[in-house]
């Protein structure tokens, strides 16, 4: 039950804040950049072991009428809890799998209850297009949030039938065999959440400036990520890979001269309060002074395809409902889904299919919904697709284009 991301990480930052890959990677060491005066450890967070508190929620959507979420009144069921919300591409991800479990679990003592902390309104919109059969809690104060200690999501956790916490994890760590053997009584082990230096076992306090690093993954982690207004959390990934999210541009306006961006490194930074502009400048601050780095912009000739629109409308694209970009999930070969996108969302997503830049010259305004449906990832065939079944078209061309330089620096 592996979810993997694969928006772009200018349009994914800008529309979301979180997400999760994988890979396996060797040896520990690392390299600290702190700038901070003091970093307290959650001892008043919960953990594996403690009984859990009761959900303090604002609201139920999808529950019996007769609901009653207090620990004392769902003592003897199992629970589990899932921290989401609808711009995660990984929690979105998931819901296939919890749904398929939920369905499994109907006619036994176990309850499922997604919390989030958006209003009542968008996620009654969000679930017609994105079903889940869970409860559904709403958070809008982050009060369940805070006394869970959930600092990124998808966030898991497993209560045992006498109300004790069996597991703090990610969705991807469930099974049905996990679920029967809490309901049986038998222990379980499953990995935590994040592993290493991170946010689950660091409370920030507002004496705490920033803080940032660098280390080499330990063997047989799994490659995640995390991220939100305040915390990064980025394991085992290439440095290349990292570089779009940490200059907040486009994987195709990148060119890397430093001939070290294939190695393998875990990121995690943390900051006091939600300010991604600051996040974000620590991030390229910590690669630049870690690796030696220099970043700066040129204007380069390039390969590029150039996004305009058709005579011919397209019958696969509406305008959307939704104010914002919605996470859509999963991607599935040969299907590429937008809800709430803006054309130059729809570019960005191009761009991963044709493996170049795509500028977006569309001069559409709003937001649309829409379905791409290809045969393959044949360039003729994506170009030909996106003219019928969108309306616009795609036209290869030379452009001078501003790219983000990345050398060793010599001095």
């Amino acid at each position: 039950m592996k979810t993997r991301h694969t928006q772009s990480p200018s349009s994914y930052i800008r529309s979301t804040g979180c997400s999760r890959l994988f890979l396996p990677a060797v040896l520990f060491l690392f390299f600290l950049l702190c700038l901070q005066i003091r970093m307290v450890h959650a001892d008043d967070e919960v953990t594996v072991g403690d009984i859990a508190p009761n959900l303090k929620i604002e609201k139920m959507l999808q529950a019996p009428p007769d609901a009653d979420i207090d620990f004392k009144s769902l003592r003897g069921k199992v629970v589990l809890i899932e921290f989401w919300a609808t711009w995660c591409s990984p929690c979105i991800a998931a819901f296939e799998d919890l749904n398929a479990l939920a369905k499994t679990f109907e006619s036994q003592p176990v309850v499922f209850i997604s919390v989030t902390d958006e209003n009542k309104g968008f996620i009654r919109r969000f679930l017609k297009s994105h079903p889940l059969r869970t409860w559904i809690g709403l958070d809008t104060d982050r009060s369940a949030f805070q006394e869970y200690g959930v600092s990124g999501i998808p966030h898991t956790i497993i209560v045992d039938r006498n109300s004790r916490i069996v597991a703090i994890t990610h969705p991807a760590n469930l099974s049905e065999q996990i679920i029967r053997d809490v309901l049986d009584g038998k222990e379980i082990s499953l990995p935590p959440k994040s592993s290493g230096p991170g946010f689950d076992t660091v409370k920030m306090t507002a004496q705490t400036i920033s803080h940032a690093q660098f280390s080499k993954p330990v063997a047989g982690e799994n490659q995640a990520f995390e991220f939100d207004g305040s915390h990064i959390f980025m394991q085992g990934v290439r440095l290349i890979d990292q570089l779009p999210w940490a200059y907040e541009t486009s994987t195709w306006l990148i060119l890397d001269k430093s001939g070290i961006s294939d190695q393998i490194w875990t990121f995690s930074a943390n900051i006091p309060r939600q300010d991604h502009k600051r996040l974000f400048n620590l991030w390229r601050a910590s690669i630049e002074a870690t690796f030696g780095l220099s970043a700066h912009k040129q204007m380069i000739d390039r390969n590029v395809f150039v996004l305009t629109s058709s005579d011919q409308p397209g019958s696969a694209i509406k305008k959307s409902q939704f104010n914002r970009r919605i996470a859509t999930g999963r991607v599935r070969s040969g299907i590429r889904k937008g809800e709430g996108d803006l054309t130059k969302d729809l570019a960005e997503k191009l761009e991963l299919m044709l493996g170049a830049p795509v500028i977006d010259e569309t001069h559409l305004k709003g937001r649309f919904d829409y379905q791409l449906l290809f045969d393959d990832n044949q360039e003729e065939t994506i170009i030909e697709s996106v003219r019928q079944q969108l309306g616009f078209d795609l036209t290869r061309t030379t452009r001078k284009i501003e790219m983000l330089v990345i050398e060793v620096t010599t001095d």
